[in-house]
Parts: C-alpha cells; sequence; structure tokens
C-alpha cells in the first residue's frame, strides 16, 4: 500500500516539523508576522527543527485566522500514516503483507 497517495503527503517533503510548517506560509518572515514571533525565535525554531508543543494551538489559530489552512496534521503528518492503514479494510492489509 502506498501510503503517500492514501494520505496525500508528498515524498519530497521536508523531513523537519519545522520545514512542513514553514510550507504553508510564504517564507519565514511570514510565519514570524502570523505567529507573532520575532525572527530569532522562528529561526531557532528552524535551527532545532521543530515548533514548541505549547505554541502549536496558538500558531494554527492565528494562521487559520490569516487564511492559512494550517492543522495539526502539518506538525505531525505522521500520525495521518497511522490512520490511512487502520482505514484499510482488514483484507487488504492482509493481502499487503501477505505479498510482501
Amino acid at each position: 500500500v502506498d501510503f503517500t497517495d492514501i494520505v496525500g503527503l508528498d515524498t519530497d517533503m521536508a523531513d523537519t516539523q519545522y520545514a512542513r510548517v514553514l510550507q504553508k506560509f510564504r517564507n519565514q518572515k511570514h510565519l514570524c508576522e502570523v505567529s507573532g514571533r520575532v525572527q530569532s525565535t522562528v529561526s531557532h525554531w528552524e535551527k532545532i527543527g521543530r515548533i514548541p508543543a505549547d505554541l502549536h494551538e496558538e500558531i494554527i489559530e492565528k494562521a487559520q485566522a490569516s487564511g492559512i489552512p494550517l492543522t495539526l496534521a502539518d506538525f505531525f503528518p505522521e500520525r495521518l500514516v497511522v490512520q490511512a492503514y487502520w482505514a484499510i479494510p482488514s483484507e487488504v492489509r492482509r493481502r499487503e503483507r501477505a505479498a510482501a
């Protein structure tokens, strides 16, 4: 089963949480403006590759209020893969495992 087809994940997707979220914005400056954080803070997120968990909900709300379709799945797309796997009928999962 190709999970990228099921959940619409781009196989060339950036490999950090920060980079995945940044893709929803025009650039880092735009992320700073929408999130209300200074550039040095957002630059630190880039350096560590993630955005602190306690800010996710706030950033999602501010992004959506600005017309940016940011969701929790943008922070954790791997959750979608797990959900997609369990959405596949069990007989299909068994066939896929047997064929592997």
